[in-house]
């Protein structure tokens, strides 16, 4: 059975939060700083996900902090398009996600009222390999005002 190793690491310097979905040993680099005062809660074991299986990428913030009406982005900066998944002013915007994740992914409602914006994505596929970006445009204004640094 095919399986893809989901790891997690830190690195300070960037606003945003990176996880790797990868078939080697990569490691991931998630940031810590969201934004000013802002930290995100991320597990530090490496996930091991079967193919065809579901897995959540985590993404909370660590105070609790209510998100229901802010733009949430998950994007893998080596596709076109690049949106893995976008919610903006309380829905969810497929029309500009990447077509290699149409029906496989969603955000818990009830979670972003307490930050958390962990994504889900279900069946799994080995093309799904790569680094995800979890971003709140409007909570970071080093990555909104510089864009490559997430990007």
């Amino acid at each position: 059975m095919n399986h893809l190793g989901l790891r997690f690491s830190f690195m300070h310097t960037l606003n945003c939060l990176v996880y790797e979905l990868c078939s080697t040993n990569k490691l991931a680099l998630p940031c810590l700083d969201v934004f000013p005062g802002q930290t995100l809660m991320v597990p530090s074991q490496p996930l091991v996900v079967p193919v065809g299986s579901e897995v959540t990428l985590p993404c909370q913030l660590e105070s609790v902090k209510n998100i229901k009406d802010l733009v949430v982005e998950w994007g893998r900066h080596d596709l076109k398009p690049r949106y893995v998944h976008i919610r903006r002013d309380g829905l969810d915007l497929l029309i500009d996600q990447n077509s290699l994740y149409l029906g496989r992914t969603r955000l818990l409602e009830r979670g972003l009222a307490y930050g958390d914006m962990s994504l889900t994505l279900s069946r799994v596929r080995l093309s799904d390999a790569g680094t995800y970006h979890c971003f709140i445009p409007q909570m970071d204004p080093l990555c909104n005002e510089r864009g490559s640094l997430c990007d």
